[in-house]
């Protein structure tokens, strides 16, 4: 009963904040440090928008960061949680993060996030920087609103074993850090191909197919509509 009042108090934050627009001024991300396993399912039964949790070094409890709505730290009171703020706005931090990305200056492609359209680009600019072991694959399927699904296959024709090695990423639509992370260490590996005696021995025993973005409709969303 008391995890129904709660969640209704969430519900009643959101709508006083307003549904015409989303935005997340006011809200803040904290950090509930020994808790137990099941405070995380206590907090999303709430409403509660769980970022992330981390296991102390026993494994007795957990390290929980969980963002908050305005009006709802008595959640957490009520729960007798202890807890301390990461992010004081949220918003503010979105905010500062589409300031940087609309700037479109970069000493480097991965100091900023980026879209789907440019995440197809850079893998499609890999397979032409680097021919002789990428290739391009344009779409291994559509999504659910016909958005494709690129790999990138890369093969250095040295292993005469067929074995292959699946690296994807994606699936969770706002965690924007996966793809990024995918294509960067994607990169490192064919770059150094020619001069890294260690890549060339990962590369010359197997085939990597790299697929960073298995779940293009979401991280779109992401992008346009809410993250």
């Amino acid at each position: 009963m008391m995890i129904m009042r709660l969640a209704c108090l969430v519900l009643l934050a959101f709508c006083a904040v307003g549904w015409a627009k989303t935005t997340y001024e006011g809200h803040k991300v904290v950090t509930i440090e020994k808790a137990d396993v099941s405070v995380v399912d206590d907090l999303e039964a709430a409403g509660l928008d769980v970022w992330a949790t981390l296991p102390s070094e026993d494994g007795s409890s957990l390290s929980i960061d969980v963002m908050l709505p305005p009006f709802t730290e008595e959640i957490l009171h009520k729960m007798n949680l202890n807890f301390t703020t990461m992010i004081e706005d949220v918003q503010v931090r979105i905010d500062e993060e589409e300031r940087t990305i609309k700037k479109g200056v970069q000493a480097s492609w991965y100091d900023v996030y980026h879209n789907y359209t440019d995440i197809v680009t850079r893998l499609r600019d890999l397979a032409i920087s680097f021919p002789a072991i990428c290739t391009f694959i344009p779409s291994i399927g559509k999504s659910v609103e016909n958005r494709d699904i690129p790999a990138l296959v890369i093969n250095t024709k040295a292993s005469t074993i067929d074995k292959h090695f699946l690296f994807q990423s994606g699936q969770h639509a706002r965690e924007w850090i996966a793809p990024a992370t995918t294509l960067y260490i994607t990169e490192q590996l064919v770059s150094r191909y020619a001069t890294d005696d260690r890549v060339k021995r990962i590369l010359d025993r197997m085939t990597i197919d790299v697929v960073p973005m298995v779940n293009p409709d979401g991280y779109s969303f992401s992008w346009t509509n809410t993250r």
